[in-house]
């Protein structure tokens, strides 16, 4: 579907799309890229639970298992992270063009990849925070687990690029897609958002190589800064966004005073 097509189909309907959050819901009905996806992201899940190998057979096999659930909780959330971020953008633009299948194939492509190196990235972290009380799937030598650390730093890097680069690309068509001022100021602050957590997370893998084995596993404490800068980008774009609705609604009321 070109860019005309798409303008010259949707043109007509904007002001039948439902909207939620002052934004147009373009793409209520799912696409098949986007059934795809959650497909995709539904087996990754599934993946997470079949590693383990079997259901406990003992007391000792069913306390490991519960042990177990601090890394299966952790990757089953991220998971959950960029899929809902996937969902949020579908739904938004309804974009179905060769560019967004590709990226899309993308993402999923970096999910079924990453899926396994995920689990076991959180399992070493939780393993090493709880001093080994906490079971990990495989006994990784200290020069070792650099390596691993940084698997998931690039993982977490190319989901969120991937991310971005999807807004980026619905930016590019909002011309066609009729954004209108508040989608359009709501476009680039989520822009804003996948790119300080793409910064975030090069950040952590460069500060993971650079620190000495032992301290590696320390890089990830930068993760912890996103609970700052996405507040404060989520705190400016809801303070920014009511300032410009009311000088919408300003505008229009004078406008139709004035008539």
């Amino acid at each position: 579907m070109n860019s005309m097509s798409y303008k010259d189909k949707y043109a007509h309907q904007l002001a039948h799309f439902p909207i939620r959050d002052h934004f147009r819901i373009r793409g209520e009905n799912m696409t098949r890229i986007e059934v795809f996806t959650d497909a995709a992201f539904a087996f990754a899940v599934t993946l997470l639970v079949v590693s383990i190998d079997s259901l406990p057979s003992n007391y000792e096999e069913f306390i490991t298992a519960l042990k177990d659930i601090p890394a299966f909780a952790a990757s089953f959330a991220q998971l959950v992270f960029f899929w809902y971020g996937h969902r949020v953008w579908s739904q938004r633009y309804g974009l179905e063009d060769l560019k967004t299948v590709f990226i899309s194939c993308l993402l999923i492509f970096c999910v079924l990849v990453f899926v396994f190196p995920l689990k076991i990235s959180y399992a070493t972290f939780f393993h090493w925070l709880s001093g080994g009380e906490l079971p990990s799937p495989i006994n990784f030598k200290l020069e070792q687990l650099k390596l691993f650390f940084s698997v998931f730093h690039i993982a977490f890097l190319s989901m969120c690029l991937i991310l971005l680069w999807l807004y980026h690309h619905a930016l590019k068509n909002k011309v066609e897609l009729q954004l209108d001022d508040i989608e359009l100021y709501e476009s680039k602050t989520h822009y804003r958002g996948w790119l300080i957590m793409s910064g975030t997370a090069l950040l952590a893998l460069i500060t993971t190589l650079a620190l000495p084995a032992n301290l590696c596993p320390f890089g990830g404490v930068l993760y912890a800064t996103l609970g700052i800068s996405m507040s404060l980008n989520s705190i400016l774009r809801d303070k920014q966004k009511q300032q410009l609705i009311e000088s919408i609604d300003k505008n229009s009321y004078t406008a139709s005073t004035q008539e």
